[in-house]
């Protein structure tokens, strides 16, 4: 959009569909310990609603340590479908807003157009994915396994947000 100097353009991302295995939360909603016998430490305060007795309502199940080697396996949650979510979003991923000085100011100093503005990216995420970015969809713990853990997060980092100022100067 253009109007009496100033511009404005901006780019929506709509993703729908992907589903992303969250094992940053299995790890963080886990009781128990590493296999070297290491706790896993501060738990989420999500994890304190797991299911106690019958009526209970919950998507938390209780804590079980049933495991085929007790003494080197010491998880209480298994992997399930639990922690699959929907990987949905709605991402502003880029906004620009800019103002094109008059002609009549610019010419003066010898220039033939000077444009400045202001530029963001992925500047607002709407989602119901509890990670950090539903966009990012690889788990980076193991570099050499990329193609195989696609749809897999555990701590990846989010898309940067930036904001840029500049101007353009034309001669």
């Amino acid at each position: 959009f253009t109007y009496k100097g100033f511009s404005l353009s901006f780019f929506l991302q709509f993703v729908q569909g992907n589903e992303i295995f969250n094992q940053s939360r299995h790890a963080y909603e886990n009781y128990g310990s590493l296999r070297s016998g290491i706790p896993y430490g501060n738990y989420s305060r999500r994890s304190l609603n797991y299911w106690r007795e019958p009526g209970d309502i919950t998507d938390i199940p209780r804590p079980s340590l049933a495991s085929v080697d007790e003494t080197t396996d010491l998880q209480w949650q298994r992997f399930s479908t639990q922690y699959l979510e929907d990987g949905s979003f709605i991402r502003l991923k880029n906004v620009r807003v800019g103002y094109r000085l008059p002609t009549e100011m610019i010419q003066k100093v010898g220039f033939t157009g000077v444009n400045v503005y202001a530029q963001g990216q992925n500047l607002y995420t709407l989602t119901r994915y509890l990670g950090f970015d539903p966009e990012i969809t690889t788990n980076t713990a193991s570099q050499e396994s990329l193609n195989t853990l696609q749809g897999e997060d555990f701590g990846t980092l989010g898309q940067a947000r930036t904001v840029t100022v500049g101007v353009t100067i034309d001669f």
